[in-house]
């Protein structure tokens, strides 16, 4: 079968020895890792578990074991860095219809049998106890008697948090779609533009250079004019508000955003645009926005930590007379997933973040300064940290915006 896979699987078994070494001088004999995440980066699989579960067993010597449904076995088959792979129906271990038993007790039996075989002996099995319920690790310890189940996220976390060259590659290259989208809007929206006009060109040109440049790779877009309706929103869903009556006017304060996932990799451009020329409190507020922007990307170098950088920004906005901020100053970039609900946490940029920045570490900076009344202002892009500060993923201005 031909191998469709975005790392090589040296990196996959670097990556899954990096850990194992990590579980050893912890002094635990193997982990569960059961987070969408966690699974990808270390067997090379993005698997969605929609009602199906899975899991990943591994031991300290990076040996690696995956647990998944049969319905995932074409992609697994062909992308999956691992030792053994097993398999499991939606109603057994196998496709027998005697002794059924649904998904999640499968994924629990099948886990432990791994983690006996992975580790036999073992005292000690880390675990990611974030994403794992209380009732499946009730279970997962039920199956192994005499066993201590105990807390790994960190250490399953924290070699994800530096992109390697091949993933730094997927996000400046989603990036580059969402610049391309971005930059379609600036040059094309106006006053009077409709809302289903503007939103499907900017995706048609996104389509266009995805489809030119990148057709060997599985992609998502969302693309957002800022022309949809807020009161329909769902917090940070990704369903469309607007509709065919929606046209930017004079006075708008629209806040545009384009995000693409190339093999779940996420880029995303966000640039607020005024349509017609600003009143002078829009005019300020906005200003102080971009300053806070520019600040943080002057700041942001290795060793300082991700607190200090929404410091800054927060700040800024204080110098300008605005009152505090109830927003983060950016959030982590690499393995992310809506439809997981996932995001690279310990990367967010917040007052309570104390981890030192590192070359390779990429997040976004997008200060956002939200004056009830007037509108929401933010600019964002992906910041890629260098040996002597930033990279700025984009090409997109990030001065004040208006389109005439």
């Amino acid at each position: 079968m031909t191998h469709i896979r975005p790392f090589s699987d040296q990196e996959i078994r670097e990556r899954a020895q990096v850990l194992g070494a990590a579980l050893a001088e912890s002094g635990l004999d193997a982990a569960v890792l059961t987070s969408y995440t966690a699974i990808y980066y270390y067997t090379g699989v993005p698997i969605h578990q929609f009602g199906r579960p899975a899991a990943a067993v591994l031991d300290a010597d990076g040996g690696v074991t995956l647990i998944c449904n049969i319905l995932e076995k074409v992609h697994v088959d062909s992308q999956a860095t691992a030792d053994a792979i097993v398999y499991y129906s939606d109603h057994n271990h196998d496709s027998g219809y005697t002794a059924p038993r649904d998904p999640r007790t499968s994924v629990v039996e099948l886990t432990a049998e791994a983690v006996r075989q992975r580790a036999p002996g073992t005292a000690r099995v880390g675990v990611e106890e974030n994403d794992l319920s209380l009732h499946t690790w009730r279970r997962l310890q039920a199956a192994l008697p005499g066993v201590s189940l105990e807390p790994a996220e960190r250490l399953a976390e924290r070699p994800r948090l530096t992109l390697s060259p091949a993933e730094l590659a997927l996000v400046r290259a989603a990036d580059e779609i969402c610049d391309r989208g971005q930059q379609y809007l600036l040059d094309h929206m106006r006053p009077g533009s409709g809302a289903e006009e503007i939103s499907e060109s900017c995706r048609a040109a996104m389509l266009d250079l995805t489809l030119a440049e990148h057709a060997d790779k599985p992609f998502y877009f969302h693309h957002n004019a800022g022309l949809g309706d807020a009161r329909k929103r769902a917090g940070s869903s990704e369903w469309y508000t607007w509709n065919r009556q929606g046209r930017a006017e004079r006075g708008m304060v629209l806040d545009t955003i384009f995000d693409c996932f190339l093999w779940g990799y996420w880029g995303n451009v966000e640039r607020t645009v005024v349509v017609g020329a600003p009143a002078p409190e829009v005019g300020r507020a906005f200003s102080a926005m971009v300053d806070a922007n520019e600040a943080a990307i002057d700041f942001i170098r290795p060793g300082v930590t991700m607190a200090e950088v929404d410091r800054v920004c927060k700040d800024v906005f204080a110098a300008a007379g605005y009152e505090n901020s109830h927003f983060g100053t950016g959030m982590g970039r690499g393995i992310v997933s809506y439809e997981g609900g996932h995001r690279v946490l310990p990367l967010d940029v917040r007052l309570y973040n104390e981890l030192v920045l590192e070359e390779g570490m990429a997040f976004s900076v997008e200060p956002m300064l939200g004056v009830f009344g007037l509108g929401s202002f933010r600019h964002c892009n992906t910041v890629i940290v260098t040996s002597r500060g930033c990279e700025v993923d984009s090409s997109v201005r990030r001065d004040l915006i208006v389109v005439e």
